[in-house]
């Protein structure tokens, strides 16, 4: 078998948990020498990489992946599936499968795909018999490390475009828009200014984490 025939996808999320800001999912189809390539530049789990670091790593991992995609859903999508899902419609997890199912429709044929999160990717396992949901394949898979790295990159450069918009009002968005005492000090100043909390603010956040 050629190793381009030997493609594993990869998919991971960034935002699942903010207060600000979007929901985005990113895949990233890759050979076994894409991997190691990856590995060798300096691929690994996303989360203490700085952001300067993993921009320079999205660049390579687009110039050397077979393919990549990345999809993105705002807090006003985030917020109904959320308020939803406590009367019996679709919940959060159900938007992230079906973001899932749509970026594994558009891949190339891969013989492998690796989901970071078994509770939550499990369901596709039924549709997708060469799926596995895994927990902390950000870890392990490089596909995923990968994901996890484009999903981070392209959340922050749709949170910088917020920035320039919320900048003039409030100031730049604390934490990039995840909980805290600063975020939460910062959606107060806003919400006293104008009355309302800004249109990128989940208003469900909290109930999130639990769906």
């Amino acid at each position: 078998m050629s190793e381009s025939a030997e493609l594993t996808l990869g998919i991971d999320e960034a935002g699942r948990g903010a207060h600000v800001g979007p929901l985005v999912l990113a895949a990233v189809a890759l050979t076994p020498g894409q991997a190691d390539r990856l590995i060798t530049a300096g691929l690994r789990d996303s989360k203490p990489l700085s952001p300067r670091r993993r921009t320079a790593l999205a660049a390579i991992i687009r110039a050397s992946a077979s393919w990549v995609a990345t999809e993105a859903s705002s807090a006003r999508i985030v917020d109904r599936y959320v308020a939803g899902g406590f009367r019996g419609a679709p919940t959060l997890n159900v938007l992230e499968q079906r973001m899932a199912t749509r970026l594994i429709r558009q891949a190339p044929p891969c013989t492998r795909l690796v989901a970071d999160g078994q509770v939550l990717f499990r369901p596709l396992e039924a549709h997708v018999p060469n799926l596995r949901a895994v927990n902390h394949a950000d870890d392990t898979e490089p596909c995923v490390m990968a994901a996890a790295v484009l999903a981070k990159v392209e959340r922050d450069r749709l949170l910088a475009a917020i920035d320039k918009t919320s900048v003039s009002l409030c100031g730049f968005i604390p934490r990039k828009g995840y909980p805290g005492r600063e975020t939460t000090a910062w959606l107060a100043r806003y919400e006293a200014f104008f009355g309302t909390l800004p249109l990128d603010a989940r208003s469900t956040w909290g109930r999130s984490k639990a769906q």
